[in-house]
């Protein structure tokens, strides 16, 4: 009984310690998973154990050499709270060259062997049609993509057939008698192509209107057959051209408008004023004949006035005269005075700077002398020094006497 009560006094010390040691020992603190993304394996792993866990790693293939043993993803996202000791997924990239091999040749094969002769050796088949119009290349291989002996890095690529297909014959629709455009577009919905040719007909009603067709109409053809056909084009009769020459330029153009021809004109200078708007030359000449709608060219003359005039002969002229001569020419008239004691004189042109017969411009001032008597001199002088006092209202004077000789 002694004992009984020992040991229970023991298990109760026992239990009365162990709660106090338990409340002394602390557990373990969980750390953050650090981010190995992008990291090379090596440098990955030297990052997970230095935090404390343990990289599990598993390998995925790549096509770019340089993410080859290149952590491409975690399956624990960085920052996470983990426990010490624990596993931390990654995935590495795995790079593997790819083998470069020939693309076989399957043109003129049947899409059937064709298929399986490139499937056999590891390659993807594709298939598209081509219409055909020989039914001999119907089924066969005509063209490939990649073409025979491309080499590509992937054996498994796609390669494209392109395989004849028969087309159903089509017939041919009745188009004589339409016209020309209702006809094509008949043709061409029906999926034939047209080729015209032309039949010259002077009955201008005809024009546009097919007469003949090859192949005729309901015969059976492919789709894409050439469909030939002759229309007729109206052409109209050789027309003699008139004579239009000497006539204005109005008349003539509306005469050969006329006659159904166009008209284009050129332009000659002439000083002759009478002769402005008047038709010089033509061409086609007249009397020659031509198609209507030939351009005919005119050239007609077009009145430029002569900027130069012939000096006249002014020496023993009045001097009113000889200012007069000049002015209806253009010129100007500018004198100067030389004294001369002979009434009979008096007033006339002695001599001209410029000599008569000389080309002058329109416009310039032409210098003449003029006799004056002794008397008009004086009469000038006064008239002159009066026009000083005035000078706003000053005009050359003229000699009394030399304007009534």
């Amino acid at each position: 009984m002694r004992r009984v009560r020992i040991l229970i006094a023991m298990i109760a010390a026992f239990l009365i310690m162990v709660p106090a040691a338990l409340t002394q020992v602390k557990p373990p603190q969980p750390v953050s998973v650090p981010n190995v993304a992008g990291m090379s394996l090596s440098a990955a792993q030297k990052a997970l154990v230095s935090a404390g866990f343990n990289a599990v790693v598993t390998q995925e293939n790549v096509t770019d050499p340089g993410k080859n043993n290149v952590v491409l993803k975690q399956q624990i996202a960085p920052g996470t709270p983990l426990a010490k000791g624990s596993n931390v997924p990654v995935v590495v990239g795995k790079y593997t060259a790819p083998t470069v091999a020939p693309v076989p040749n399957a043109t003129g094969m049947k899409v059937e062997t064709a298929r399986q002769v490139l499937e056999k050796q590891g390659w993807s088949v594709g298939v598209q049609d081509r219409p055909v119009a020989d039914s001999r290349q119907a089924g066969m291989v005509l063209q490939q993509a990649p073409p025979p002996g491309t080499q590509v890095q992937q054996k498994n690529q796609l390669v494209t057939l392109y395989v004849g297909k028969a087309q159903e014959a089509v017939q041919v629709p009745q188009v004589v008698g339409a016209r020309a455009n209702d006809a094509n577009q008949a043709l061409l919905g029906k999926g034939f192509k047209v080729n015209s040719t032309y039949i010259e007909t002077q009955v201008k009603e005809h024009d546009g209107f097919v007469v003949k067709q090859d192949p005729a109409a309901g015969q059976k053809v492919n789709p894409g057959t050439v469909v030939t056909l002759a229309v007729n084009r109206f052409k109209d009769q050789p027309v003699a051209v008139p004579m239009v020459t000497n006539a204005s330029a109005q008349q003539a153009t509306s005469m050969l408008l006329s006659k159904g021809f166009k008209v284009s004109s050129t332009y000659i200078d002439t000083p002759m004023k009478e002769k402005n708007g008047y038709v010089n030359k033509q061409n086609p000449p007249a009397g020659q004949t031509a198609n209507p709608g030939t351009v005919v060219t005119l050239e007609v003359y077009r009145f430029k006035e002569d900027p130069t005039v012939k000096m006249p002969n002014l020496v023993g002229m009045k001097y009113v005269d000889a200012k007069n001569t000049l002015e209806q020419l253009g010129l100007k008239a500018n004198s100067g005075f030389i004294g001369n004691n002979n009434p009979a004189l008096g007033g006339l042109v002695q001599r001209q700077v410029v000599p008569p017969g000389t080309s002058v411009k329109k416009g310039e001032t032409v210098v003449f002398h003029t006799y004056m008597t002794v008397e008009e001199t004086r009469k000038l002088k006064e008239l002159t020094d009066k026009a000083k006092m005035q000078p706003k209202q000053y005009n050359p004077p003229i000699p009394p006497d030399a304007v009534t000789k």
